[in-house]
């Protein structure tokens, strides 16, 4: 079974306790023997050994084996072993998040990946109601307590004596998505899903998904699997091509929405909701003001620690009632909603300026086998990449100016694999510049013209979107973000493609005319506008601090005597050639940017 599951883990996982039991029976004593010295890993972990090294125990869950005598100071997951392998020791306790594989260099956090004197709190899991939480977590505390006692009569995990009890628990909605449409608009809405969404943003199993609409249908099946099916319905009714979209998006919006708010006081939350909350933070984020997506990015990310999807089973201290087996394919479903609630979070949060949530993953990546599950990744790859936002206690500008651009580097090097994330990759790259120009950093002139490049790619995608009538928020987002990069950057590379910009601006407000695309076309001309202005009263400043000169000066051959010209053999204008002083007005034809007969991106392809 994969580590990113609930498991069958077992005798060594059933009703397990912080510490042991006393055994009193000489049958128990006779049935469970222990090895008289057992390894570090299942005497932390109160787990039985068979005194092996490497135990039974250790290698069923995948833990590195040791005995006192080790020179090891503690267990670590193999995959702490990877990580350190494959990073120099200047980069070990750098990564921005604890328990994935490091790919960034950041300033180390309060967080910081798991090291020799890393503790890490000891937590409980129930699975049936999928509900997770720390051992020292006050709820807990009465069924450890029990367990410690009795096992047989050890209290439930529930949160016993959490209020006085005056009010009556808010009622879960008993509404059904029958009830708002027909299932064959939901199949034609979950097609177009399918079709635009799936494939650049995968986490959801599309045969899952079509069985539980028929079983709704059919009046039976998981209630909460409606918010997802809502959620599925409300992105493919924006992103078809009808103008207004389905005439019960906003309901079905709405209806999701209600489940969410509900879930979470009315009953256990499910792997359903944490689905159906990352289909919402997309809809927000095509639909809504920045606040509303990233709210609902830092929401999945707690569903997630709420449900334990972000650890494997092994790594949690007590599970309890024992886990029911559960397929390889559900497993690594639950792991695709955890790094999905990861990525979208992380880059919501860098790209708002806002905090993300931080969980310690150690659970497992996603399947990259399974190909009808399109998850992205390279994306996955980019928000690990990128540097955490805390600061730490040592952490200076120069350090982090260090760790973003070492990050830049490395995001200019994932490739992406679609043209939507291509615009996500793009994003990434903007969020990282835009913090190395408030730290006051200056390009070398591969940064800007790797920047440059990437920004051809990414219009070129834009326009294939446009053509296709997609609307993903990136369209107008990623543009207008990269147009203003450029004029920040302002150098020959950027400015050359500031015009290519525009034009994508442009065909974004023709196909779609609406206030947020007219707003932002006016506002990237307004900015154009002032570059230009600014250039040329510089422009003029330049050359009016040389008018005490004459004809002294050229612009090749510099100062020379009065009424002499240098010679064009040694490198100056030659005779009859135009002097700096003898131009009148400046000669590059600004409106040229502002005004082409054609675009220049016409019959382009994605590169």
């Amino acid at each position: 079974m994969e580590a990113g599951g609930v498991r069958d883990a077992g005798p060594s996982f059933q009703e397990q306790s912080i510490s042991p039991l006393p055994q009193h029976s000489e049958t128990l004593k006779s049935r469970r023997r222990r090895s008289r010295k057992a390894c570090e890993p299942c005497r932390q972990r109160k787990r039985k050994c068979d005194g092996h090294e490497p135990c039974k125990t250790c290698v069923e869950f995948e833990y590195d084996c040791y005995f006192a005598s080790s020179p090891k100071k503690r267990a670590i997951f193999r995959q702490d072993v990877r990580v350190a392998a494959s990073t120099s020791p200047s980069q070990q306790g750098q990564y921005a998040n604890a328990g994935v594989e490091g790919t960034s260099i950041g300033p180390t956090p309060p967080y910081a990946a798991r090291n020799e004197k890393t503790y890490e709190q000891p937590s409980i899991l129930d699975p049936q109601k999928i509900r997770y939480m720390s051992a020292s977590s006050a709820v807990a505390f009465p069924r450890l307590l029990g367990l410690d006692l009795n096992r047989q009569k050890a209290p439930r995990l529930h949160a016993f004596g959490w209020h006085v009890g005056t009010r009556r628990e808010h009622p879960l909605g008993l509404w059904s998505v029958a009830d708002l449409v027909s299932l064959e608009d939901i199949k034609g809405l979950s097609n177009i899903y399918f079709e635009t969404v799936h494939p650049h943003l995968g986490f959801l199993d599309r045969d899952f998904f079509e069985a539980n609409c028929e079983t709704r249908w059919a009046g039976q099946g998981d209630i909460y699997y409606d918010s997802v099916i809502c959620g599925v319905a409300a992105l493919g009714s924006y992103f078809s091509n009808s103008p207004e979209g389905h005439p019960q998006e906003q309901t079905l919006a709405e209806f999701a929405k209600s489940s969410l708010v509900d879930a979470p006081v009315c009953c256990a939350l499910t792997t359903a909701h944490v689905a159906a909350m990352l289909l919402r933070a997309i809809y927000l984020r095509c639909t809504a003001r920045p606040s509303g997506a990233w709210m609902a990015t830092c929401d999945a990310m707690h569903m997630v620690e709420a449900t334990g999807l972000h650890r494997c089973t092994p790594s949690i201290t007590v599970v309890s009632p024992a886990p029911p087996d559960i397929t390889t394919h559900e497993s690594d479903y639950r792991r695709r909603l955890a790094w999905m609630a990861f990525t979208l979070n992380t880059l919501f949060s860098y790209e708002y300026g806002r905090s993300s949530v931080y969980l310690s993953f150690n659970t497992q990546d996603p399947d990259m086998v399974n190909a009808s599950v399109a998850f992205p990744h390279d994306l996955l790859k980019l928000a690990r990449l990128l540097p955490s936002e805390y600061g730490g206690p040592n952490t200076t500008a120069e350090t982090k100016t260090v760790a973003l651009r070492s990050a830049l580097t490395d995001i200019l090097a994932v490739p992406a694999s679609t043209d939507a994330r291509l615009l996500l990759k793009t994003d990434f790259v903007l969020a990282v510049y835009r913090r190395l120009r408030l730290l006051n950093t200056i390009l070398p002139q591969s940064g800007t013209v790797a920047i440059a490049d990437l920004g051809q790619n990414a219009l070129r995608a834009a326009q294939v979107l446009i053509g296709q009538s997609r609307p993903w928020w990136t369209l107008a987002n990623t543009s207008f973000q990269l147009l203003c990069a450029l004029l920040a950057l302002d150098t020959p590379q950027t400015l050359a493609i500031v015009r290519d910009t525009l034009d994508v601006l442009e065909s974004v407000k023709e196909r779609w005319n609406t206030h947020g695309t007219r707003e932002a076309l006016n506002t990237a001309r307004s900015l154009i506008d002032m570059v230009i202005h600014r250039k040329k009263e510089g422009l003029q400043s330049l050359k009016g601090s040389f008018e005490g000169f004459g004809d002294s000066m050229d612009l090749q051959g510099g100062l020379s005597a009065p009424g002499t010209t240098a010679s064009s053999s040694e490198g100056g204008t030659g005779q009859g050639e135009m002097t700096f002083l003898e131009w009148p007005d400046f000669s590059f034809n600004w409106d040229s940017l502002l005004g082409p007969e054609e675009p220049r991106l016409s019959g382009m392809h994605p590169g």
